[in-house]
């Protein structure tokens, strides 16, 4: 026996390592001391494997170590037979986390012995080679000897297999030497008696710690009765079972089928080694169909074979094999592979190409400039010709030809020819280059028309930019001014560096940045300033947008969000020498002037170093005699920061006009309470030292600064953080100067972290969910090309309340920050929005510059409650200052590819939707609420196209929805290509495709509906739901070789729709002309808020019979290999042994359908004794268990996005569940919910319990996933999504 602090362990055969050339039974036993698990056992002998069995039945040994292993049976035994010259011999175990763990060795002699060497088993060839085939696709530049070595030595495992000894007779006819697992199950069959007594029951184990019960005595097996013809059991001798199998378990895998006759003694009847096929293994994609691939593949299986001295055996064999492999190789390879991109990819490139400007695009914008051509307006578009080529000159023109709105005249202002021959192009008279500005206004005013914009020659413009503008101007025929968005376009039309721009921002414009090169004005407005002035010939129009914004209203200025200006990428460095920088400079200082304000423009150091023309304004020094300012810091402690705040105040504050609130949140440190003693005994500066009453009180910040409010007396108020530090004198001055416009309400610094990088720039809101956060932070200043966004002053939609400045009197009059909603974090975000609403603007300069440690006094921790508070508060809140096609990804902005286009030109559409029945189904069920907000909300008109009718039949044809049931079942029947087309032309032929804008496909089986679109030219949505592939969901439904026309309707629909991007890899081959995208799901949030308000925890118990002091674990889901609910009742019997005796628990599984797998879980609850597991039958009434349960639990195997996780986080229920494919998109380890691998009971009996105690604790996880159910899977915010989606699909090139 040996013996150390791990384990305990006996070889109690053979006595002797002497070996005379017969088969020796090496046998004993195994216990771990410290509880690990082990799967199997083999013996190498000079490094080949010798498999053995592993979990044999040891009584004696087992009662002796009760108390120290975790396994039923502790028992093993191999059988060997040692070649010649073999030295030594090793056995090792196998662990949990699938490795080989040696526990013993000794040293051999072998006197004789079969020739040394093993071979491999040629009938595992072709599987092995797939596998490296699959290797090779997921790395193409891999080395794979390493992998074929590993390969080799389980193909050529010597296995231990045994069957029936008399007077058992029988035979395991399933597995043999493959056997296909899916969803960790393997299907097990055979036939089995025993000649002297019947056979009780029979149980199967892939594991040592699952076993499963046979379904054994009811099944007929005539040949058995045929030969034991007076046996009494023979005839109905046929067993039968789904075994719980690890797929992700090496090879090959060890069988063992248990008989326990009628005098209780239990047998080893059936011993079977066997490679699995599991599903997870056969799904892995092939890599694109290559003969030299395939051979690179078979060389090097080859030499991993020599490399561990293996025999291929007979050659014939081997390329039997090889071929074998290479037939399915060329028939489930991708023919074309979607190639990944070797860099990274541009954003905007994808986003152009989704955006690109359709036939459909223009046939619809022709019939709205016809519409408005009586009474549109009339454009003169002066064209600055400095600097261009003739060919710019050529290609300007070819896009104002090109317009589809043909009301304009295009003025080539300085005397330049016209560069096609089109009478509204016109040419002033040549003149002096000196006296431009003469000839502009000279064209401008001869000129006929009703607006005007000045453009560059080099310029060139989208063909529905002209038309969209007239439109526009004819929808608010007050407009003043109207811009657009735009890029850069090189000589080769490729298009880059859009400019999405926010709504009007009268601060950034002053910059000269905005709002760019593509505006238009009211010729009449531009008559009224006084046209264009001398000494701006560089920058005329930057000056004339001055002089009209000195009276501009916000609501007569228009942004168009279409990119309708393509600039050539040319450099932008400019010489800040050349006079458009001076220019610039006065024309910006004589708005100044105009306005009144007290500042002057200067030219930013950025601007030196970049090379940049724009421009910033100084405020007046003496500005804090007419505005003075109280500052409020709240505080606790830490005097250390507080210290350092007031010691830079005083360097660059005048304490003359300006006064000190400190409201002390109870500080406990002796030095921090007699320095707030201290400094309100100074003479040089006015403080008062405020604190709270409650000094038990939480934290709450919204309280702690609204407390200084009685003592401010000053027109403006700045709350400042105890960890921000001023940097240079003047920045008080620069915040205090905005508030000189009557309209600014709250203004705020340019923060940086201590080591210079960006920590606020003005907020942005809607990213995270309609969540609020700030761009660039953590990020050098160096490394953000968009200065705008840093070092620009402009309006914003909050900035932080970390150095947040506003008016005393707007402070008071909108009640301070909210204490009770926002006492944390939030309060910032909402008081700008409130201000926002107010009527004022919310401004961010650059120009006031300080440093903020960050959140130094109260950590970084956040309230979810605040989240939900903030997204309830503002459900449809958009940020007009964050364009629509950008998104804030890694902390940087880029361009949003997965946004629809504009659609607001469509109409109301009618859908054509396909399903595969109008049962009480989830993929139904999905596309039942899909229809309901298309016709209420959207009011889109429905025909519903079904395979077989139901009880939903009723609620569609309650949205006004007609239905047509059709026998689509003929097409799965299709035997070929030809018939399967005349079928679906004769199904097609049943449909008025006048009447039908858009075909929405929903699930995999209703591809057939995206041929059927094409062949009637109409767009089609393709809805995925399936995480499989195309071969296993059609395997038995389609013939093999009409699968291609699946993935024809994969690669072809307008757009394939996925919930997950786990979802979308499984069809990624077919993804051949960039059509995938992935799209959110949803459910109704405020219908489970409603159910949660109206039915209490107790009301739910007491109606499904579970008692109140119970607590209640829920399997919710229709009950099915997929689901994994085998795996559920292996965690029970865990949970039971080890926590059953702490509490009162109650499982339910809930989705309860008849069934072969229904079957075979009650006869597993049978067999483990679980009387607290309850089976409620599949239900409309989900949302009691919801309600009822301590927690849920999902013990998937496959899932793409998964409602009933949403609806887990949505009724707040705590969560365990596996991490599949999209849980894991919705569910992070231990933030959401607690995540386990699938098919580990253990693991998930273990997490069962943690998560029980978290909850216990008051740690619960379940108000941020109320959060991000609310952020991101709330019906009234994404359905609006999906709209659009159809909107832009029926615009989409078919």
């Amino acid at each position: 026996m040996n013996e150390n602090a791990a384990y305990i362990f006996d070889i109690e055969e053979p006595r002797s390592w002497v070996f005379t050339g017969e088969p020796v039974w090496i046998s004993g036993w195994f216990v771990s001391k410290v509880g690990a698990v082990f799967s199997d056992v083999r013996a190498l002998i000079d490094g080949v494997p010798h498999m053995g069995i592993f979990g044999l039945p040891r009584e004696n040994i087992e009662r002796q170590y009760r108390g120290y292993f975790g396994l039923p049976h502790v028992g093993f035994s191999l059988r060997v037979l040692p070649p010649r010259g073999a030295k030594s011999l090793r056995l090792e175990l196998l662990d949990a986390g699938g490795r080989w763990v040696e526990i013993w060795r000794t040293g051999l002699k072998v006197k004789r012995g079969p020739k040394p060497g093993a071979t491999i088993n040629p009938g595992v060839i072709s599987d092995q080679l797939r596998k490296l085939l699959q290797t090779r696709r997921a790395n193409p530049t891999g080395d794979l000897l390493a992998f074929a070595r590993t390969l080799a030595l389980e193909s050529a495992a010597v296995p231990l297999d045994t069957l029936p000894n008399p007077p058992f007779f029988g035979a395991l006819e399933n597995p043999l030497l493959t056997g296909g697992s899916q969803f960790g199950k393997l299907k097990v069959e055979g036939w089995i008696i025993h000649q002297e007594q019947r056979i009780v029951r029979l149980i199967a184990t892939t594991h040592p710690l699952a076993d499963n019960e046979m379904d054994y005595g009811n099944r007929e097996r005539a040949e058995a009765g045929e030969l034991f013809p007076h046996h009494p059991y023979a005839a109905r001798s046929q067993f039968f079972g789904m075994v719980d199998i690890d797929e992700r378990a090496g090879d090959p895998v060890c069988l063992k089928i248990f008989a326990e006759l009628e005098d209780g003694a239990s047998h080893l009847v059936f011993v079977r080694r066997f490679y699995q096929r599991g599903c997870i293994q056969m799904e892995r994609p092939l890599p694109e169909f290559s003969r030299a691939v395939f051979l690179d593949a078979a060389r090097t299986f080859w030499a991993g074979c020599q490399a561990e001295k293996i025999s291929v055996g007979d050659l014939g064999d081997f390329w039997r094999g090889c071929r074998q492999a290479y037939r399915l190789y060329q028939r489930f390879a991708p023919a074309v592979l979607v190639k990944p991109a070797t860099a990274a990819v541009d954003p905007y490139r994808s986003w152009v190409i989704a955006n690109a400007f359709t036939p459909q695009r223009k046939k619809l914008l022709e019939v709205v400039a016809r519409k408005i051509d009586a009474t549109g307006p009339r454009f003169v578009l002066l064209i600055d010709p400095r600097g261009c080529t003739a060919e710019q000159l050529r290609d300007l023109a070819d896009t104002l030809v090109a317009q589809i709105y043909p009301h304009w005249q295009a003025w080539l202002v300085g005397g330049a020819a016209a560069p096609v021959n089109d009478a509204r192009f016109k040419g002033g008279a040549a003149g002096d280059p000196a006296d431009f500005i003469r000839a502009l206004n000279a064209a401008a005013h001869e000129a006929n028309g009703t607006h005007l914009t000045l453009v560059p020659g080099n310029s060139r413009l989208s063909p529905d930019a002209l038309v969209e503008i007239a439109d526009s101007i004819v929808a608010q025929p007050d407009l003043e001014l109207i811009y657009t968005n735009e890029d850069r376009m090189n000589d080769a039309c490729v298009r880059s560096e859009p400019k999405f721009k926010p709504a009007w921002s009268p601060a950034l414009a002053d910059s000269g940045l905005f709002p760019g090169l593509l505006s238009v004005v009211r010729r009449e407005r531009f008559l009224e300033v006084g046209s264009f002035r001398d000494g701006f010939s560089a920058v005329p129009w930057f000056d004339l947008l001055l002089r009209i914004a000195d009276r501009l209203p916000a609501n007569q200025v228009l942004h168009l969000p279409l990119i309708c200006h393509h600039a050539r990428a040319l450099p932008k460095e400019i010489d800040l020498a050349d006079p458009s920088v001076e220019q610039t400079r006065r024309a910006l200082a004589d708005a100044v002037d105009r306005r009144g304000w007290k500042a002057a423009p200067f030219l930013p150091e950025i601007a030196h170093h970049r090379r940049l023309r724009f421009h910033q304004l100084h405020w007046d020094v003496t500005i804090l005699t007419r505005l003075q300012v109280t500052i409020v810091i709240p505080t606790r402690d830490k005097l250390y920061l507080l210290q350092e705040c007031v010691e830079l105040l005083d360097e660059t504050v005048d304490w003359r006009y300006v006064k000190l609130v400190i409201v002390d949140d109870h500080s406990r440190d002796a030095d921090a309470v007699r320095y707030l003693e201290a400094i309100q005994k100074r003479n040089d500066l006015l403080c008062t030292v405020v604190r709270p009453a409650d000094r038990g009180a939480p934290f709450n910040y919204s309280h702690l600064v609204n407390l200084a409010m009685p003592h401010v007396d000053t027109p403006l108020v700045l709350h400042l953080n105890n960890d921000v530090n001023a940097l240079e004198r003047g920045w008080l001055e620069e915040m205090t100067g905005w508030f000189t416009q009557p309209d600014v309400g709250i203004v705020g610094a340019k923060l940086l972290y201590p080591e210079k990088t960006l920590n606020h720039t003005g907020i942005i809101i809607g990213p995270h969910g309609g969540l609020a956060d700030t761009a660039f932070a953590k990020v050098d200043e160096r490394d953000v090309p968009e200065i705008e966004w840093h070092s620009v002053a402009r309006e914003v939609s909050a900035v932080t309340g970390a150095c947040l400045m506003t008016r005393t009197e707007i402070y008071r009059k909108l009640g301070g920050f909210d204490e009770t909603d926002f006492g944390v974090s939030y309060n910032d975000v909402d008081f700008c929005l409130r201000v926002r609403a107010a009527g004022h603007r919310v401004i961010y300069t650059p120009q006031a510059k300080l440093m903020h440690w960050g959140s130094a006094t109260r950590g970084v921790t956040f309230d979810e409650a605040e989240h939900i508070a903030f997204v309830r508060r503002y459900p449809s809140y958009r940020d007009p200052y964050f364009s629509r096609n950008l998104e804030l990804k890694d902390g940087r902005i880029q361009c949003h590819e997965n946004v629809p286009r504009q659609t607001n030109r469509t109409g109301k559409l009618r859908l054509l939707l396909l399903t595969h029945n109008l049962n009480l189904e989830g993929a139904p069920l999905f596309l039942l609420e899909y229809a309901t907000y298309m016709a209420r909300d959207a009011e889109f008109a429905l025909e519903i196209l079904t395979s077989l009718d139901g009880p939903l039949r009723a609620a569609f044809e309650a949205l006004g929805a007609h239905i047509t049931v059709v026998d689509s079942a003929l097409l799965y029947a299709s035997p070929d290509e030809e018939t399967f087309h005349q079928r679906l032309s004769d199904l097609s032929h049943q449909l008025e495709w006048e009447r039908i804008d858009l075909v929405v496909c929903n699930t995999l089986v209703s591809f057939w509906g995206v041929l059927m679109a094409r062949r009637a030219g109409k767009p089609s949505l393709f809805y995925i739901h399936e995480s499989t592939t195309v071969f296993r969901f059609f395997e038995v439904k389609l013939e093999l070789k009409l699968h291609h026309l699946v993935h024809e309707a994969l690669g072809r629909s307008t757009h394939t729709l996925f919930l997950c991007a786990a979802t979308r890899a499984y069809y990624e081959d077919s993804n051949l002309h960039g059509n995938f995208r992935i799209v959110p799901s949803w459910i109704h949030l405020d219908a489970i808020d409603e159910f949660r308000q109206r039915h209490s925890r107790a009301e739910m118990r007491k109606k499904h019979g579970f008692a109140e002091d119970e607590v209640v674990i829920a399997n919710i889901g229709t009950i099915c290999e997929r689901k994994g609910q085998h795996i559920f009742i292996r965690a029970i019997d865990h949970f039971n042994n080890n926590h059953g005796h702490r509490g009162k628990f109650r499982f339910v599984m809930v989705g309860a359908r008849p069934g072969i797998y229904l079957d075979l879980l009650l006869r597993d609850l049978k067999r483990l004794g679980l009387p607290n597991v309850t089976l409620v039958p599949e239900t409309r009434e989900v949302f009691d268990f919801f309600v009822a349960a301590d927690l849920f639990v999902c013990t998937s195997y496959e899932e793409s996005f998964p409602r009933v996780v949403m609806e887990a986080m949505a009724f707040r229920t705590p969560m365990v569940t596996t991490d599949v494919h999209g849980i894991i998109e919705m569910v992070g380890q231990r933030q959401e919910g607690y995540l386990v691998p699938p098919g580990d009971h253990v693991a998930l009996s273990k997490m069962m319990w943690t998560c029980l105690a978290k909850e216990r604790s008051g740690k619960s996880l379940t108000p941020t996933a109320y959060s991000k159910a609310l952020r991101y899977y709330d019906y009234d915010k994404v359905l609006p999504f999906h709209v659009a989606l159809a909107r832009e699909s029926v615009l989409a090139e078919i």
